[in-house]
């Protein structure tokens, strides 16, 4: 037993680790986290539904997860490729492209879910 929760304690080690060098090295996942703020606090505001919130949830965590895993493409990337290669190149830009499509893909959600919500309550305290 001690063994397996030592396994389970290290794999959560790991994950926290991973989680924290792609914050050091991708500046774009502080955005997504600072951007995740800023739908939390408009989220509690507008008084979101328990369905609301957990498609804001879900779409967070894929963007999030998206970005740290194209963090670990480059990453590999970088590793194999040691020199410029326009292969290396495309793998990265189209790591790139996933995240951006699925980010711009969780504005629209978040504006389709907060923005009716937001834009009544500013009319009813106005």
């Amino acid at each position: 037993m001690k063994n397996i929760k030592g396994k389970i304690s290290a794999k959560f080690s790991h994950a926290f680790r991973g989680f924290a060098t792609s914050i050091k090295e991708e500046s774009s996942l502080i955005v997504h986290i600072i951007m995740t703020m800023i739908v939390i606090i408009l989220g509690i505001f507008v008084e979101l539904s328990f369905i609301e919130w957990s498609v804001i949830i879900l779409v967070v965590s894929i963007v999030i997860g998206l970005e740290i895993m194209n963090t670990g493409i480059e990453n590999l990337t970088d590793l194999v490729s040691f020199q410029y290669n326009i292969k290396a190149k495309k793998v990265k830009d189209v790591g790139a492209a996933a995240t951006m499509l699925n980010a711009m893909a969780a504005v629209l959600i978040g504006i389709l879910i907060i923005g009716p919500k937001f834009v009544d309550k500013i009319a009813a305290a106005a």
